[in-house]
């Protein structure tokens, strides 16, 4: 059975497609690359397996009609959905309603010391791995923004000492595995 495709973007000569079925399957987007590159109405193609996304760029508008060559070359690879992929919900980084583990209610009350005392920004160094930390072991993309603007606030300011960030952020991480959510690294997808 062929995974489902879902439309996320498409202009004249452009459309951007989700497989999520396929998130990290390497060889067979690798597959799709090789066999839809082939046909000449597609003019580029982009995968991308760790996001399990594809991006065909081609020459006609209406490309992903079943009778038309794309559409045809496509059937054999996945069944073409119209509406956007439906988006898992995002679990909050922490709930009130949990109980706190001692190590995050430490590190939470020292961040507030540091807090108290005026040391509220870390080094930039720091930030930018907490940053990383907190895209790759949390999933989290907002924090990890939020991290990389204090990293560069840092670096601005040239800050070089220990911080409340950093105590409030190993508080998540520890209150995270605490609860069981898995806070090791993804394996990366070769590309």
């Amino acid at each position: 059975m062929v995974p489902i495709a879902f439309i996320e973007h498409q202009l004249p000569g452009r459309v951007r497609l989700s497989v999520p079925e396929r998130r990290g399957d390497e060889a067979y987007f690798q597959k799709i690359v090789r066999d839809l590159s082939t046909l000449a109405a597609v003019r580029s193609l982009k995968a991308d397996a760790r996001r399990g996304s594809l991006v065909i760029h081609h020459d006609e508008d209406l490309l992903l009609l079943p009778s038309a060559p794309l559409g045809l070359a496509t059937a054999q690879h996945f069944e073409l959905c119209d509406t956007r992929a439906p988006r898992p919900e995002r679990e909050p980084l922490w709930r009130p309603e949990e109980p706190m583990n001692p190590l995050a209610s430490l590190l939470t009350l020292l961040g507030l010391l540091q807090l108290g005392r005026g040391s509220a920004l870390g080094p930039s160094s720091e930030s930018f791995w907490n940053a990383l930390r907190a895209s790759q072991r949390l999933g989290s993309r907002g924090l990890a923004a939020d991290y990389a603007i204090l990293g560069l606030i840092a670096l601005v300011r040239l800050r070089m000492l220990g911080s409340a960030t950093s105590l409030f952020f190993n508080a998540i991480v520890a209150q995270k595995a605490s609860i069981g959510v898995s806070t090791s690294i993804p394996p990366t997808i070769a590309k």
